[in-house]
C-alpha cells in the first residue's frame, strides 16, 4: 500500500496493480515480487479496485420459439476436390423433426438454391417459415437497396403463410442445428471417402440421406429417426402442377419477410442494402423486423427477455417501386374458419377484429367502424353493410349490433365496441406471429 500511494503522489505515471509490480521489482524483491492476481485481490480487498462484472449476452428471439408453425433452415457448406474445384452441400432442416434433404452442387447461384429448396419442398414439405442467414444468394445481392431477389420472390408465390426469417449477419450460432448437420455430413460422409470427381461424389450423397434419416437419431428426438418423427407431421408437399405454373419473371407477392438484426452502436439496424433508425438505449441488443409487402410497411419491434411481451418500437412507411401481386389461387392453401374475436401483428394498426366467412376475413376497422375485407393477407378496401350475402344484419360494431352469418347469430359474434377496444389495446404491443 506504501508504493501504491508513492506512485500516486507521482505527477505523472499509472498506480494499478502492473504499476505497483514495476515498482515492487525495482526494489529487488525479485522471486517475492506478488503476482498480478495477488496485487488485485489486495487492491479489491481494500475497496481500491472493481471488478468489472460480466454484461450478460443480449437475450437473442430464437426462431424456434416466437413462431407458430412448421420452421424449417437452410444453409450449405462446401468442400474441396483434390484437383481443385469446390464442392457445395446444401441442407434444408426441418427444425421440429430434424428431417434433412440435400443437394450436391457445383456453385452456390441462385439457380442451385432455387433448385434445391424446390426438391426440399418435394421431401419434406412447404413450410409455414424458412430461416437463413444473408448470403447473397438468398437476399438478393447488395449492390441495390430494397431487392428482392429470385429466390425470395420463388418463396413469397408459393403459399400465403411461407415466410423468410433473416438471421443476424456474421453469426452462425443463431442457425447452429443445420450448422451441425452441415459439420455431421463433413465427418460422417466427406472425411470418411475419398472423391476423385464431382460426379463420384453425387452419385454417393443419397447414401448420406438414407443413414442420416433412416439410421441416425438426434438428440433432440429421443431415440427416434428422423424419418420416424417425420412421419408424425401434416406436410403440403409441392406438386409438378405448382412447378409448371410458376412464371419466369416472378413478381413480389403479398407476404411478410422477417430480419433478425443486432443494433449498432450509433442505435440503427441494416436489412436489404438499407439502414434504419431504432434507438441508441438498445445497442448490443436484438430486434425483430418485419417488411408487409402489400401494406407496404415495416415494423421494429423489441422483446427483452422470453419473460416479457413484444413491443412495437418504430414503424416506417415501405415503398417498394413495383407492383404486388395477389397469390395465385392453384398456391392459395385452403383457409381456415375462425370465429370471435382476432388481432395482432398480421393485421394493420388500424384495425382491431378479425372473423372469417365463408373463406373470406372480415375486419372491422378501428377508425371509421366500418367493413373492411381480407382475401388471404390483402385488405380490399370493401366497406359495406352487406358483403356477398354474408351479413342479413347490421354491421355498426360501434352501437354494439350483432352480426350475422347468413342470418344465424354465431357464437363470439356478439362485439361490443368498448369491449373490443379494450381487447385491442390489450394485445396491440404483442408480437404475433403464426402462418396466415
Amino acid at each position: 500500500m506504501r508504493t501504491r500511494r508513492r506512485l500516486i503522489n507521482q505527477k505523472v505515471g499509472l498506480i494499478g496493480p502492473r504499476a505497483i509490480q514495476r515498482e515492487l521489482r525495482k526494489l529487488g524483491l525479485g522471486k517475492q515480487t506478488p503476482s498480478l492476481s495477488t496485487l488485485q485481490r489486495v487492491l479489491h480487498r481494500r475497496g481500491l479496485i472493481r471488478t468489472p462484472a460480466e454484461v450478460p449476452p443480449a437475450y437473442f428471439p430464437k426462431p424456434l420459439t416466437v413462431v407458430r408453425g412448421t420452421l424449417h433452415a437452410l444453409d450449405w457448406t462446401c468442400r474441396y476436390l483434390e484437383d481443385g474445384p469446390k464442392v457445395y452441400a446444401f441442407h434444408s432442416l426441418n427444425l421440429r423433426t430434424r428431417a434433412g434433404s440435400q443437394t450436391i452442387a457445383a456453385d452456390k447461384s441462385s439457380e442451385t438454391v432455387i433448385a434445391h429448396i424446390l426438391e426440399s419442398w418435394k421431401t419434406l414439405g412447404i413450410p409455414c417459415f424458412l430461416q437463413l442467414d444473408n448470403d447473397a444468394a438468398f437476399c438478393g445481392g447488395y449492390k441495390a437497396p430494397r431487392v428482392f431477389g429470385r429466390f425470395v420472390r420463388l418463396c413469397f408465390a408459393q403459399r400465403v403463410g411461407l415466410e423468410l426469417i433473416f438471421l443476424p449477419v456474421a453469426e452462425p450460432e443463431p442457425n447452429g442445428e443445420v450448422e451441425e448437420l452441415n459439420g455431421l455430413w463433413a465427418h460422417a460422409f466427406w472425411e470418411r471417402r475419398h472423391f476423385a470427381s464431382f460426379a463420384r461424389v453425387c452419385r454417393a450423397s443419397p447414401s448420406f440421406v438414407q443413414w442420416y434419416m433412416m439410421d441416425y437419431s438426434p438428440p433432440l428426438l429421443a431415440g427416434l429417426t428422423p424419418a420416424q418423427a417425420q412421419r408424425t407431421q401434416l406436410m403440403r408437399r409441392l406438386t409438378a402442377t405448382q412447378i409448371a405454373h410458376l412464371p419466369d419473371a416472378l413478381p413480389i407477392t403479398a407476404g411478410r419477410i422477417h430480419f433478425i438484426r443486432k443494433v449498432k452502436p450509433d442505435g440503427t439496424i441494416s436489412m436489404l442494402n438499407e439502414t434504419w433508425k431504432v434507438s441508441k438505449r438498445l445497442a448490443g441488443k436484438y430486434v425483430w423486423a418485419t417488411i408487409f409487402t402489400h401494406c407496404r410497411r415495416l415494423d421494429i419491434w423489441y422483446q427483452r427477455s422470453a419473460r416479457h411481451d413484444w413491443r412495437l418500437l418504430k414503424t416506417y412507411a415501405y415503398d417498394i417501386p413495383e407492383t404486388v401481386a395477389r397469390l395465385r389461387p392453384e398456391f392459395a392453401r385452403a383457409a381456415k374458419k375462425h370465429i370471435g374475436f382476432w388481432c395482432g401483428h398480421n393485421l394493420g394498426h388500424s384495425e382491431f377484429g378479425l372473423c372469417q366467412l365463408n373463406n373470406d376475413e372480415i375486419g372491422v376497422h378501428r377508425g371509421q367502424m366500418t367493413i373492411v375485407t381480407w382475401h388471404g393477407d390483402c385488405v380490399t378496401g370493401l366497406k359495406l353493410q352487406k358483403l356477398d350475402g354474408s351479413f342479413r344484419n347490421g354491421c355498426d360494431v360501434s352501437r354494439g349490433v350483432q352480426l350475422g352469418w347468413n342470418g344465424q347469430r354465431q357464437r363470439g359474434f356478439n362485439w361490443r365496441a368498448k369491449q373490443g377496444i379494450q381487447k385491442w389495446r390489450r394485445r396491440r404491443d404483442r408480437l404475433v406471429i403464426e402462418p396466415h
